[in-house]
């Protein structure tokens, strides 16, 4: 975690370090001051007591001191600010600290600095992250930063699987990104970052207003979806309405509604306590979901009252709004769909594969592999589409993404669910498939832009597989060392020290890669693991 601490507090050993850094040939080059007496020290950090317009912070991450950040001819408006980092390659994280500050707490509009000339590193750093060169002096560049003249795009959740989103925003406006979590991937990528859950969705839309933003948005979380869509309707952005985000993260209203449209789904029943179990009247075996959960938690077949019971409190546990659904079990290869929309105007852009887990955990349904495109008959794969622009209108997709299971046998289609988001890792499925950036179509669609028919030229397979056991592991690094040039993209959390242990879901996965396969080639081989 990071930690800023102000100088007014420091102790006397942290006392005698700054004065070390601020007297070190390698930092002080770079200042003003060069020099410094511990007499001239001392008074410096007194007089910081009483002088609104300076603050000076030591930087810590977690019980490391890494740096320096300090803000100075602070106005309502405006300030300056300084940084100098104590180790290699924090520069990153200590720009990132200075914007927090600056704009969430501080609430400045115009950020300053000032830099010599030939320290060129300094000079990247700020021009990476906006700023721009507005004067230049004999030996030093001035620079800003004005959020005022910018336009802002909120991402909820900073998890890996929506950094392509933010990198495609972050072409055109000032990114923020919001999450919980301090430590999340895409603190570093983004302009600004807000340590703020994303369930929080009254503090984030006084932000946005605050922000003026342009758009809000995520591609990975259903929480993030609810909270988005609650943003963005207030603020007549390009997103589904608050009520669409619901009905498409709970279970329970989703089957409501495939009920009420004739939507072809397993047959259900929802369970509020543990005493209508025995009256269920439906044959074993059984699934049982907790309602409002993603990414197959608590998802489980059973096969008898005992099993029933126990998956029924495990689900009821995790569930938020305590309601678990019991469903018979449907039959057949499952599959997802991949949309898009803006207007109310639909397309659908892919046809995936979906592999469950097939060994002794199997009756846990965990998702290990996916391909696009599908390989489908002509009928079969007229009759998912026919379904699925129903199901779009039947939950009122006005706007972006949609990813929805489903499961084909004997030509018949049951929908297993529906997500008004993308689905996890598709952007990058179908971007080495079809060639179709799908963050690119996610953006327009929320910026309210009107979508092209794309002609889908399905030129390659593309397959990502999760690694969740040492064998998983073993086949991508022999793809790695053999086929390198297959691989287009890797995530894997995998050193000296992992083990590997079952996997309840796909939070548990030690990392994902993609491998793009011709199209006049079998892709079996790989999805089967074959070395």
């Amino acid at each position: 975690m990071i930690i800023l601490k102000d100088f007014i507090h420091l102790t006397q050993e942290e006392i005698k370090l700054v004065l070390k850094w601020r007297n070190d040939e390698s930092i002080a080059k770079f200042m003003k001051t060069q020099n410094i007496s511990l007499e001239e020290h001392l008074n410096f950090l007194s007089s910081l007591k009483t002088n609104a317009t300076k603050k000076y912070f030591l930087v810590y991450d977690d019980e490391n001191i890494i740096g320096v950040i300090d803000f100075i001819n602070i106005t309502k408006l405006s300030c300056e600010f300084g940084l100098y980092g104590i180790k290699k390659g924090v520069g990153e994280l200590l720009m990132q600290e200075v914007k927090n500050y600056a704009f969430n707490v501080l609430k400045v509009q115009t950020l300053n600095a000032c830099v010599f000339k030939e320290n060129t590193k300094a000079l990247n750093l700020y021009l990476k992250h906006g700023f721009k060169i507005v004067n230049t002096k004999k030996e030093l560049f001035y620079l800003d930063n004005d959020i005022k003249t910018k336009k802002h795009f909120f991402i909820i959740g900073g998890g890996s699987l929506q950094a392509d989103f933010l990198y495609e925003v972050k072409k055109y406006f000032i990114t923020h990104v919001f999450d919980y979590d301090n430590k999340c991937f895409l603190k570093k990528e983004a302009d600004i970052f807000h340590l703020i859950s994303i369930h929080e969705k009254e503090k984030i839309l006084q932000l946005a207003k605050q922000y003026n933003i342009v758009g809000i948005g995520t591609t990975a979380t259903e929480l993030g979806n609810i909270t988005s869509c609650y943003v963005g309707e207030h603020l007549n952005l390009g997103l589904n309405s608050y009520e669409v985000a619901l009905n498409t993260t709970d279970k329970s209203r989703m089957k409501d509604i495939f009920k009420k449209y004739h939507i072809p789904t397993a047959k259900y029943e929802k369970i509020y306590n543990i005493n209508e179990l025995k009256n269920i009247k439906m044959n074993f075996p059984l699934v049982v979901k907790p309602s409002d959960r993603s990414a197959g938690r608590g998802v489980v077949k059973v096969y008898d009252i005992q099993q029933l019971t126990k998956a029924y409190l495990n689900a009821k546990e995790i569930s938020y709004n305590k309601i678990v659904l019991v469903e018979e079990v449907i039959e057949g290869l499952q599959y997802s769909v991949e949309t898009i929309t803006s207007n109310g105007k639909h397309q659908i852009l892919a046809i995936t594969e979906e592999y469950l887990r097939d060994d002794e955990n199997k009756d846990d349904f965990l998702e290990t592999q996916h391909l696009v495109p599908a390989r489908l008959s002509k009928e079969n794969e007229k009759i998912i589409k026919k379904i699925i622009l129903k199901t779009l209108k039947a939950f009122g997709i006005k706007y972006g993404a949609c990813h929805i299971e489903l499961k084909i046998n004997n030509n018949n289609v049951k929908i297993i669910e529906i997500a008004s988001r993308a689905g996890g890792w598709r952007n990058v499925l179908i971007e080495h498939s079809i060639g179709l950036n799908y963050n690119t179509l996610i953006l327009q669609s929320i910026l309210k832009k009107k979508l092209q028919n794309y002609k889908i030229d399905e030129q390659h397979y593309c397959l990502v597989k999760m690694i969740f056991t040492k064998q998983d592991f073993e086949f991508y690094q022999f793809l790695k060392k053999n086929k390198p040039n297959m691989i287009v993209k890797d995530h894997v959390l995998i050193n000296k020290s992992t083990e590997f242990n079952y996997s309840s879901s796909l939070l548990d996965s030690k990392g994902y890669y993609y491998i793009k396969i011709p199209k006049n080639e079998n892709p079996d081989k790989y999805i089967n693991a074959i070395f």
